[in-house]
């Protein structure tokens, strides 16, 4: 889905390493790496699903099972990025036992993924409480996604650069009080507007972003059969001219569209 996401980008997954700390060495794990222009995703996935009793309400189930879906795949992520940022240049060992090399200072932006089978979205939409819970550590917060929402994105994003442009506006939003029943919600939200809050958001004043998902909806009612009406997939809603300028811009090396795709959306769709 990623290689959908983000055409040409560098995608490994299932990759080994070794860091030395105090003395003793550490052997880790990541599951994926995608590697687009300057931008580095750090990709951890568990499947273990939500217990019956955590569903029902019981409290400490629940914890326990956010905290092996998403707190441990958070951990593993930050510790492959610790690597990383440790020293300028770094060795993954893939499964087949070549190595992949990175260098720190090819990349200026740098992501965290966790992604799970079963969707969370009622808890991941409140990572600051599961902070506040001990689930995550302290600090900045992973973009937490279920495959099936993964799968909506590979379906609507146009253009890999939007993908990056997404989550430079998404990821903050886990440090404010925004509000949303799903992650679907907040994509649709950035397809009508850009994900653009107002100007109290930054205040701390509480945001609701909801009832964002009516056309997409629509579209795979129509797409499986349930709705007779055609339903054509939701697109950002950009002027033409804007929009035939990103395809031009598309057309570039990935660090060269990603920097003038982002600057014809930030004019927009100004944040604030």
């Amino acid at each position: 889905m990623f290689k959908r996401i983000l055409p040409g980008a560098v995608i490994e997954r299932n990759l080994r390493y070794r860091f030395e700390r105090d003395g003793k060495y550490i052997d880790g794990e990541l599951d994926g790496l995608v590697a687009f222009g300057p931008v580095l995703i750090l990709i951890e996935a568990k499947s273990g699903p939500v217990s019956h009793a955590a569903l029902r309400g019981a409290t400490e189930s629940l914890r326990q099972d956010l905290r092996n879906v998403i707190g441990d795949a958070y951990g593993q992520a930050t510790k492959a990025r610790g690597y990383i940022l440790g020293q300028e240049l770094v060795t993954f060992i893939r499964p087949d036992g070549s190595e992949c090399k990175l260098r720190r200072s090819d990349f200026s932006e740098l992501y965290l993924t966790t992604a799970s089978l079963e969707s969370l979205d009622v808890f991941v939409m409140r990572l600051a409480q599961l902070q506040e819970l001990g689930i995550l550590a302290a600090g900045e917060h992973p973009w937490a996604v279920s495959l099936l929402d993964l799968e909506v994105f590979a379906d609507l994003i146009e253009w890999g650069p939007q993908f990056i442009h997404y989550l430079r506006r998404r990821v903050p939003l886990n440090q404010l009080s925004v509000f949303a029943m799903e992650e679907l919600d907040l994509l649709g939200a950035y397809l009508e507007n850009g994900l653009r809050l107002p100007p109290e958001a930054a205040l701390g004043a509480p945001v609701h972003l909801t009832t964002h998902t009516e056309k997409m909806d629509d579209y795979y009612h129509y797409r499986h059969g349930i709705r007779m009406t055609p339903a054509d997939p939701p697109r950002m809603n950009l002027h033409q001219r804007s929009r035939d300028a990103v395809a031009t811009a598309n057309r570039q090396e990935d660090a060269d569209a990603l920097n003038e795709i982002a600057a014809i959306l930030d004019a927009a769709f100004p944040r604030s």
